[in-house]
């Protein structure tokens, strides 16, 4: 057998099925072919069939309409046999010389033929839309997905011949699958333009870094210490903690933030002083005293506009620390609905329990106090779902994953109508799972705008991506035998 195998086999003689991909014994004086000869052979043959489509349609449906005559009126009107222009035509004449007549001799040189021939099929449309595409990169976006469309109903289309060579049927599906298939694949693998938000970890590290600078500031002088002392009786005076004599009726952790006051009066404050000063006020705006936490949050408001003047590293780290909160916040609760749902089931209502533990913010104005109006929207709209959302989780009621019940209503019904009766259990499978696609998304949504700000959305179709998938699901038309 000679060295390179794969384009210069020759065939005669039955391949060994244990080796389908190897080329056939030599016989002296058989036709010679090649790797490259058989898919260009291949490409040209899908040219064929797409340029004589048109023509091949028309024939088909005037063939079939005089066989409908002949078999009402007994006439014998001819059909239409190799039109002009059609695909056989081009095949046999234009592009005969083109077009290999030695039949593939080794497994390698069949698929070649055979993704050949989706190329060719794919080639016309593909270089159609690339050349209205405004720069090298949009091209590309257009032409991947369809070409990888072309290579992978190719390879399915091969493979399910190889499989069970006399099914017409099984071809096609591996066309399909393939095409489809490889689509997705190279959707996946095409980058989000929307940027994706950062992690909790980059939002720490910014956060630190801002802090270190805030802390390397210049400390507040006995002037400005003045200015928030006058700020902070005033917010006592006017909440009545302070008796017409002057004694501060004031408490808790707002009375050790009043302490720390009095004690810099005429002193410097460092930055770390100030946040150590503010610990107190949020302790006390977090106070189970109705009193204590609403002085300790106007309190804190005055303070944070104080300090923030001075120091307005702290605010920015202040924000970026809140949305690390938030995220873990959630994130914590999410986690926590997947370990209830795996420890009480299969697993299988996990998204319920994910919204039912989001629901717990909203019932609490407590844990919702921190949250923004958006992030509250985007978890109210998680909980409540929409209505193609709502629509697929009544539907998916029906899947076996459901419960007993629909278990037993699938055999049930598969017991009574065959391999039909376990098309409505098959409906609502497919429809739970898509409601739960649909509510991760979400879920994903909320975590981006949490950490960034905006929702990211989700990646949308291209034109060649449309055009890859119509074009597996077309493509038999034209390519098949």
């Amino acid at each position: 057998m000679a060295d390179n195998w794969w384009e210069e086999a020759p065939e005669v003689g039955a391949i060994n099925d244990d080796q389908w991909w190897t080329a056939a014994p030599e016989v002296e004086g058989a036709p010679i072919t090649g790797l490259r000869e058989q898919a260009m052979s291949g490409v040209n043959e899908g040219i064929a069939g797409l340029v004589g489509l048109p023509v091949d349609a028309v024939s088909g449906a005037i063939n079939g309409v005089s066989g409908l005559v002949n078999g009402a009126l007994g006439t014998e009107i001819p059909a239409i046999q190799n039109p002009v222009g059609g695909s056989q035509w081009l095949r046999e004449g234009v592009l005969a010389p083109t077009i290999s007549n030695v039949a593939p001799q080794t497994g390698v040189q069949r698929f070649g033929r055979r993704v050949g021939q989706e190329l060719g099929a794919t080639a016309i449309p593909a270089l159609g839309m690339a050349s209205r595409a405004g720069s090298l990169i949009e091209m590309g976006r257009s032409l991947v997905p369809q070409l990888s469309s072309a290579v992978g109903s190719g390879i399915g289309a091969q493979t399910a011949r190889e499989i069970a060579p006399d099914s017409a049927a099984a071809e096609v599906a591996g066309q399909i699958i393939g095409g489809v298939g490889a689509t997705m694949a190279a959707r996946a693998l095409r980058p989000n333009p929307n940027p994706a938000p950062p992690t909790v970890d980059d939002l720490n590290a910014q956060a630190g870094d801002l802090y270190r600078q805030g802390d390397a500031r210049a400390a507040a002088g006995p002037q400005d210490l003045n200015g928030l002392k006058t700020r902070a009786d005033s917010v006592l005076r006017n909440e009545q903690l302070i008796t017409p004599t002057g004694r501060n009726l004031a408490d808790g952790n707002v009375r050790k933030f009043l302490d720390v006051l009095d004690d810099y009066q005429g002193q410097q404050m460092p930055p770390k002083a100030m946040q150590k000063a503010r610990q107190f006020l949020n302790d006390a705006a977090a106070s189970t005293d109705a009193t204590d936490r609403r002085i300790g949050s106007i309190l804190k408001g005055e303070f944070d506009d104080w300090r923030n003047q001075l120091v307005p590293e702290y605010q920015q780290a202040d924000a970026l620390y809140g949305k690390v909160k938030r995220a873990q916040d959630v994130d914590f609760r999410l986690t926590k609905a997947e370990n209830r749902a795996a420890s009480t089931g299969t697993g299988g209502n996990t998204v319920n329990a994910m919204r039912q533990n989001l629901r717990q913010i909203l019932d609490d104005p407590k844990k919702a106090r921190g949250y923004s109006a958006d992030e509250l929207a985007a978890m109210r709209a998680i909980i409540r779902g929409d209505t193609t959302t709502n629509a697929m989780r009544l539907i998916g009621r029906l899947s076996p994953t459901s419960g007993a019940l629909p278990l037993v209503g699938l055999g049930a019904s598969s017991s009574a109508f065959g391999p039909l009766g376990a098309a409505p259990s098959a409906l609502g499978y497919f429809a739970r799972g898509g409601a739960e696609v649909r509510t991760q998304n979400q879920i994903k949504g909320l975590m981006d705008l949490i950490l960034g700000g905006q929702t990211r959305a989700p990646k949308g179709y291209n034109a060649g991506e449309i055009s890859g998938l119509l074009g597996a699901i077309a493509r038999p038309a034209v390519t098949g035998d």
